[in-house]
């Protein structure tokens, strides 16, 4: 967790903005990763809610984000576009739930999930938080991705505050904070998904600048 505080991730993407924001669709229904992302991203881009029945079928994470994309190209009649997914690995559960996450949490909540790491390895409380995102610049383009991580540990709330939103409670990348405890400018700093926005930033860039 110390390489946590090495992190700086709001403060690489406001460099995008210098040149120029441009407006980009993040096709997903869920509000408070579109208030994330828009929040990451502010700098650099306009983002677009964009709603759209994407199926998410079984399989690893790279192959979740390619079938998502392409399910993105297929539908959307706005570009550019993004899609995102989130992963969480449990090391006391061998990587388990990974892309499976949203299932996970809705079977045993976040409760639930600490007492499963308290019954198979209490002394095993590392976790890692991954995300992976796509972007198609238009319906025609090459899919570029960016998958990134944030490193954790697992805990318990001894102040019964479960707020923000999945495995935001019990998700400590702090010895004395979860990710439901930092402000959305110091949870941009450390995230997965901030660390997949930079990734991605730096990917578009490149592939912009060839093309030219």
């Amino acid at each position: 967790m110390e390489a946590n505080l090495q992190r700086h991730f709001t403060t690489d993407l406001a460099k995008y903005g210098e040149q120029g924001r441009v407006k980009v669709y993040f096709a997903t229904e869920n509000k408070k990763k579109y208030a994330e992302l828009e929040f990451l991203g502010r700098g650099a881009f306009e983002l677009l809610q964009h709603p759209l029945e994407i199926p998410e079928i079984q399989g690893t994470m790279p192959e979740i984000i390619a079938s998502k994309l392409e399910s993105a190209r297929q539908q959307s009649t706005a570009f550019p576009i993004i899609v995102d997914d989130t992963g969480f690995e449990i090391d006391a559960l061998k990587g388990f739930p990974g892309p499976y996450i949203k299932h996970f949490l809705d079977r045993f909540n976040c409760t639930g999930i600490v007492k499963l790491v308290d019954k198979i390895d209490p002394a095993l409380r590392t976790a890692r938080a991954v995300c992976s995102l796509g972007y198609l610049e238009s319906a025609e383009s090459e899919p570029i991705y960016a998958f990134g991580y944030c490193d954790g540990e697992i805990h318990d709330r001894t102040d019964g505050e479960y707020k923000g939103f999945g495995f935001d409670p019990i998700f400590f990348p702090f010895p004395d904070k979860a990710f439901s405890d930092l402000s959305v400018e110091e949870k941009g700093n450390v995230s997965h998904r901030a660390h997949a926005l930079v990734l991605l930033m730096d990917k578009i860039r490149a592939s912009q600048a060839s093309s030219n």
